[in-house]
This record gives C-alpha cells, sequence and structure tokens, in this order.
C-alpha cells in the first residue's frame, strides 16, 4: 500500500511544476483587481480534472484503465491545461 501511495504522491508532486506559475499568475491577476479570470481557469481545470481523472482511472473508450495512477495523470493534466 505505501508503494502505491508512493507512486501516486510522485505524479501529483510533478504536476506542482506546472501549477507553480498558474498559482502565481492567479495571484497576479486576482491583485490587479480582476477575480473573475482565476475563478473561470480554476473552475475550468476542475473539470478537467474530474473528467480526465475518472476517464483514466476507469478506462473511458480507448483510455485503459490505470486506477489511482489515472487519477494522478488527470490531476497533472488539469494542472497543466490550466497553466496553459
Amino acid at each position: 500500500m505505501a508503494s502505491l501511495g508512493q507512486r501516486y504522491l510522485r505524479l501529483v508532486l510533478l504536476s506542482a511544476l506546472p501549477g507553480m506559475p498558474m498559482f502565481i499568475s492567479n495571484a497576479a491577476v486576482r491583485a490587479a483587481g480582476n477575480t473573475r479570470t482565476p475563478m473561470l481557469v480554476t473552475g475550468s481545470m476542475n473539470v478537467i480534472n474530474v473528467v480526465a481523472s475518472l476517464a483514466l482511472a476507469f478506462g473511458w473508450g480507448p483510455l485503459p484503465a490505470l486506477g489511482l495512477y489515472g487519477v494522478a495523470w488527470g490531476t497533472l493534466a488539469a494542472r497543466t491545461a490550466g497553466c496553459s
């Protein structure tokens, strides 16, 4: 069980690399007085995270069923999409 958690945590921590610029840019935009744009970015990231995590965890369509690792890859995809 610990190796499962270790592998999951590695993937989620890898998503911190694209996630940090997104957090900083969202904070800068909010500080400038625009609170709507960061909210929309975060909302779209949440939708991407839920859909990608479920699709990769359970193997929807042509995607392989990755279980817990699919959830981690979905989080990585959502944070990367939020950074762009």
